[in-house]
């Protein structure tokens, strides 16, 4: 509870590789009423990770997709009719969320009572494209190639490079809590699609307008919702958090050390370390007991098609790795 509001987190779930770094920093905060896990995957292991969390904290409820129909990301829009309580904030994390700004709950909390005339507030969000080149506009950071205000920008949505360069960079400052060095304020946007790795809502709203996310959350959210509801939505960047990868960017991220990394950042704080030990110890038990399937975290490997093999090749070993530059420290990737 928060000034009046209950508070609900709620992830489309789930990839336990991840989870185990996003869930510990949600638990930890007090002001948390309710963590829905919205249950959007077959695989069993990644199905037993989520069948152990309300075993660890009683507020943590899986929820089943409410057509009983999973299939990715088009199966997400369905379970926002489980997400409009009128007394209830709504805040989404991607499931590769993998770093929440330690006073990040209060600040964002804050903001969005505040702005209720905001129909998403979203925070910084380190590794999004509209952020990489929010941050580049702004000075913030300082990049050897330039990113478009774009979706699906070609360096910070598919460079793999680039992500695991501004992941390097960020964990940097964020080790000594230098986070504050990227803060900017508010920034409305307009009518445009953004990715949506996390963001806050109203329950009320979503009430007003029941039929408002239908198969395509992202689009629905980002560009239509604004239409039919006459809001906006708003970056809140004086709060971070951090989003792993995104799909191109995935393989070769996964042989960098970033997600270990992130977790040291994770283990400083003091709440979130014990519930870090309790579910490295739940996954080395389903490792045990399950069999394998697919790739670690239970994705099934897409095959890529020659071009796609021969781009990553090129970037890999022919480009020059990106360079990140945040405040006063040159990092390179």
């Amino acid at each position: 509870m928060y000034k009046d509001h209950k508070i609900v987190c709620v992830t489309p779930a789930g990839r336990r590789r991840y989870m185990r770094l996003l869930v510990p920093q949600v638990l930890a905060c007090p002001f948390v009423d309710r963590y829905d896990i919205w249950v959007n995957t077959a695989e069993p292991r990644d199905l037993a990770f989520l069948d152990a969390l309300p075993k660890l904290d009683s507020r943590v409820r899986l929820v089943a997709q409410p057509d009983g129909r999973v299939d990715g990301s088009r199966s997400i829009g369905a379970f926002h009719r489980t997400a409009m309580d009128e007394d209830t904030i709504y805040i989404r994390f991607d499931d590769d969320i993998i770093w929440i700004q330690p006073d990040f709950f209060e600040r964002h909390l804050e903001f969005r009572i505040a702005r209720p005339q905001y129909l998403l507030t979203m925070p910084l969000i380190i590794n999004n494209a509209i952020c990489s080149a929010l941050l580049g506009n702004t000075h913030k950071i300082a990049v050897s190639r330039p990113i478009k205000f774009e979706v699906f920008d070609r360096i910070g949505y598919s460079d793999g490079m680039f992500a695991e360069a501004l992941h390097m960079a960020f964990t940097e400052v964020a080790s000594t809590g230098g986070w504050g060095k990227l803060h900017g304020g508010a920034y409305p946007i307009a009518i445009s699609h953004f990715s949506i790795n996390c963001i806050c809502w109203f329950g009320r709203t979503l009430a007003a307008f029941p039929d408002l996310i239908a198969s395509d959350e992202e689009v629905d959210w980002t560009v239509h919702a604004p239409v039919k509801t006459g809001m906006a939505n708003c970056f809140a960047t004086d709060t971070i958090v951090s989003h792993y990868a995104f799909y191109p960017q995935r393989a070769y991220l996964d042989r960098s050390a970033v997600l270990e990394k992130y977790e040291r950042l994770a283990r400083a704080q003091p709440a979130a370390a014990s519930l870090l030990d309790s579910l490295a110890l739940v996954i080395a038990d389903i490792e045990r007991s399950h069999p394998r399937i697919g790739r670690d975290g239970g994705e099934v490997a897409i095959p890529l098609t020659l071009r796609r093999r021969l781009r990553n090749w090129w970037r890999v070993h022919r480009q020059a790795a990106p360079e990140v530059r945040i405040a006063d420290g040159l990092i390179e990737g």
